[in-house]
């Protein structure tokens, strides 16, 4: 499941003034293939697990590197219905609560990308998408030395970030809990039964008008 040849994506140690983390995804090539996409969403959701059980983050601002490729090319190699599905996993299923997203790129094409994320996000969200060309522009909103050494900051690098992420979810201790996380099930036994089924028909829920002929 290793992305880092293509995708590098990792969460900063330390949280923002107002509890929010930084999320930052460097995408290194364009020539993403559906398999690659796949097991970036799937290292993100095993990502969150860990997070949902070790965090106390509010959220996230989201950094989105895509300096070093062509757009037009990574955007072709997008599913939107799976990318679409991934976020519902992460912000409905996880309640991963994005408070901003930063777009990096000097080039004009960068509005195909902006237009597919508008595509798959909240009108509330879209309209937090900031572009911006130079890395430097990213201090206004996050503090230069909470970032990686390659972006600036005083952190390690975003290489050795990486590493110590897929260290630290590959530890027994985290892949036992997942292993009991994929095997969790509802017990249908203990699911109330509506006292009112049959006046409603068996059909729970409500309705604004009924029309009978």
């Amino acid at each position: 499941m290793d992305t880092s040849s293509v995708i590098i994506h990792v969460t900063l140690p330390k949280l923002l003034k107002n509890n929010y983390r930084v999320y930052i995804v460097r995408i290194i090539k364009s020539e993403l293939g559906a398999e690659m996409l796949l097991n970036y969403e799937r290292a993100m959701i095993l990502m969150n697990e860990y997070v949902k059980l070790h965090d106390y983050r509010l959220g996230y601002v989201v950094v989105v590197d895509c300096r070093n490729i062509n757009i037009v090319q990574l955007v072709s190699n997008i599913n939107i219905l799976e990318l679409r599905e991934t976020l519902s996993i992460l912000m409905d299923g996880y309640a991963c609560r994005i408070r901003d997203m930063h777009v990096i790129s000097e080039s004009k094409t960068v509005e195909v990308l902006t237009s597919l994320l508008k595509q798959v996000l909240s009108n509330k969200l879209a309209g937090r998408i900031n572009v911006m060309k130079t890395v430097e522009e990213l201090y206004k909103y996050v503090p230069k030395d909470m970032l990686p050494k390659d972006y600036g900051g005083t952190e390690v690098t975003m290489k050795e970030m990486h590493e110590n992420w897929r260290s630290e979810l590959s530890t027994k201790e985290n892949v036992d809990f997942l292993k009991m996380m994929c095997n969790a099930r509802t017990e249908e036994k203990h699911r109330l039964i509506d006292q009112y089924n049959d006046q409603i028909l068996g059909i729970a829920g409500s309705f604004r008008t009924l029309s009978v002929d």
